[in-house]
């Protein structure tokens, strides 16, 4: 009996000890083939990764990118007045003026009624910059850009002003006849909305999407956006190179903070450049009124502030001793500015652009370039349509004919660090619009190929004879 008994003790642990032996390998056997899955699935993820990209792709699907976001955006747009200067058309095709019964558009759809809606009211309402030299300025104005606010002590001054007075006293026989009304960059367009003014004249970049909300006139300025520098910061900014280490027009501005204005032209233009050509690019910084943004920049919390080169080189000549202007190739994103009305009110905007055309051609145009640029900026070539002659009412013959920019002689140019053809152009043929022609003389594919080199400076009949080519 008690060696059955220990037989059975015996037996009972020895199936105890085969039942743990297989407990263990099956533990064994888990582990395994979680160590297995693990790996499978990091090797799965590992596959799904791209494939690194080299410096070009990555910058064309940045491009891609950034163009496919800009069809969406445009494809989602509200319909818009067709981006295209408005002249009145020819006599024999001439739509004829709605009747005043009229309620959906009740402005005035030729440059002729518009002109008598205006004498009737006797005052011509614009909307203007109050910081914004050279186009308008009033340093001393402290009240609020807020078209609906009385504006008692407001009196800016700059070409855009110049524009102003100008078109009252063509149109309302005295250049009295015009009331300013300060706005903000992002208020300009609000403004026409809401029909607080009649007329922005307010350096207003025309761009598809703006040209959509209002309507936009033929431009009077030509442009492009430029850096305002700290003269103790400019060691740091560094000149671009290619892959082959040649010296490239234009400045690094990956690792640079980049003051801008919301609601500007500037914003689009370097948030595209650093998005195509900076694998991790500081983002820019974006301040509610001009003065904050350079204060950033003499202080050294921001390294360049930038917008319009116009407004750029007015900036720094204020003080000479502490800023300096960088042109790169970010530039060659001209700015057309254009002076823009409701976008319903197509009668007005035909008579504004019908006073351009007269304004080019009489010289008043070329004297304020050359008053207000000094000869920095290209005259814009406003042409009427075939068919289309100026009417009385916008055209004055009392002025003296105004003095040109004088032609640069064909000569060579030794290219500097930061230069683009652009600013070359401006600078040294007087027309920063020759700056296509600046490169085909030179045999330069394009704005980005410009090495440190010297190069041939063309004359103006050879650039005109490239045009008729």
């Amino acid at each position: 009996m008690d060696n059955q008994k220990g037989d059975s003790v015996l037996t009972d642990k020895s199936t105890h000890n085969n039942n743990n032996s297989l407990v263990g390998v099956a533990i064994v056997l888990f582990s395994v083939a979680l160590v297995l899955l693990a790996v499978g699935f990091i090797i799965w993820v590992v596959r799904q990764q791209p494939e690194p990209l080299n410096n070009q792709d990555r910058i064309d699907k940045a491009v891609q990118a950034t163009t496919t976001a800009q069809a969406a955006l445009a494809a989602t747009a509200k319909p818009a007045i067709p981006f295209v200067p408005v002249f009145p058309a020819p006599p024999s095709s001439q739509s004829p003026e709605p009747t005043k019964s009229s309620e959906k558009n009740p402005f005035p759809q030729t440059a002729a009624n518009a002109l008598a809606q205006l004498s009737t009211k006797q005052t011509l309402v614009i909307g203007v910059r109050a910081d914004t030299p050279p186009f308008g300025e009033d340093t001393n104005w402290k009240g609020a850009c807020d078209p609906t606010a009385p504006m008692i002590g407001f009196a800016p001054q700059g070409i855009d002003i110049e524009f102003g007075r100008e078109f009252a006293l063509r149109w309302l026989k005295s250049p009295q006849k015009v009331v300013f009304k300060c706005v903000t960059v992002d208020g300009r367009i609000p403004a026409l909305e809401k029909q607080e003014i009649d007329i922005l004249i307010a350096a207003f970049t025309a761009t598809a999407d703006r040209c959509g909300k209002v309507a936009c006139s033929v431009s009077y300025v030509d442009d492009t956006i430029r850096l305002l520098v700290a003269k103790n910061k400019l060691p740091s900014f560094t000149i671009r190179e290619n892959a082959a280490g040649e010296k490239l027009s234009g400045y690094d501005l990956c690792n640079k903070k980049i003051a801008i204005l919301k609601d500007t032209y500037a914003k689009v233009v370097l948030e595209a450049d650093k998005i195509a050509r900076c694998k991790n690019p500081i983002p820019l910084t974006v301040f509610d009124t001009r003065q904050e943004a350079i204060d950033q920049v003499e202080l050294g919390k921001m390294d360049a502030y930038a917008t319009d080169g116009l407004i750029i080189e007015a900036l720094a000549r204020k003080k000479p001793t502490v800023f300096t202007v960088l042109n790169g190739d970010y530039g060659f994103a001209t700015s057309s500015l254009s002076i823009a009305v409701h976008r319903d009110a197509k009668g007005l905007l035909e008579l504004v652009n019908l006073t351009l055309s007269s304004m080019s051609k009489d010289g008043w145009l070329a004297y304020h370039h050359n008053r207000y640029f000094d000869c920095q900026s290209s005259l814009p070539n406003i042409q009427l349509p075939s068919g289309v002659s100026l009417p009385a009412f916008v055209v004055r013959a009392d002025l003296p004919p105004a003095s040109a920019c004088a032609s640069a002689p064909a000569t060579t140019y030794d290219v500097k660090p930061g230069d683009t053809p652009g600013s070359i152009a401006r600078k040294e043929l007087r027309d920063f619009s020759l700056w296509p022609c600046l490169l085909q003389v030179n045999n330069i594919p394009d704005e980005y190929s410009l090495y440190i080199k010297r190069i041939k400076l063309p004359t103006k009949a050879e650039c005109d004879a490239i045009k008729k080519s």
